[in-house]
């Protein structure tokens, strides 16, 4: 984010710790390592170490965490919020024996399959309001309909995890 950017009371309140809770990270994070916990289910352990290295807010701007998955996965993130536009990135590599899965978090219209030195492209339409499906899930959930999409429960479990990420 730049400081031009943050002039803009439409944007510079994400950063504010008393207002957004803990900056970028804790806007984004939690969508990123929700998938990671529905993928790879529970955490024997967290950390990770987060700092402001860009100075241009009182919020963390780096946090690099990791986490090691009951099933003996391993993973490994990387937020910079403080870096050029060109040098920004949204990628999630599962990499495993047979090659790998590569797609994006927020801007997930392909999905990238590697094995054994063939690549397959899946795409995907990009959703006119990214939210309803899940917020179809929520009502019927609540009208009786289906199933919690997702409780409480594993909620507060990601956020405990961004907070092993950001201890000080």
């Amino acid at each position: 984010m730049t400081a031009e950017a943050l002039k803009d009371d439409r944007i510079r309140w994400r950063v504010d710790p008393e207002i957004s809770g803990g900056g970028l990270f804790y806007d984004l994070a939690p969508h990123q390592l929700d998938l990671m916990y529905y993928f790879f289910g529970e955490a024997i352990k967290v950390n990770g170490i987060s700092i402001n290295q860009a100075g241009l807010y009182e919020a963390a701007d780096t946090v690099a965490g990791n986490i090691y998955f009951k099933n003996g996965i391993v993973f490994s993130g990387l937020w910079i919020f403080g870096i050029a536009d060109v040098a920004e990135k949204d990628c999630c590599e599962i990499i495993g024996t047979l090659g790998k899965i590569t797609f994006s978090i927020f801007d997930g219209q392909i999905i990238t399959v590697t094995t054994n030195n063939k690549i397959e492209q899946f795409s995907f339409d990009a959703l006119q309001h990214v939210q309803q499906p899940m917020i179809e899930k929520v009502v019927a959930y609540f009208l009786g309909e289906a199933t919690n999409p997702c409780s409480g429960t594993d909620g507060v479990l990601v956020m405990q995890w961004m907070e092993k990420m950001t201890e000080e």
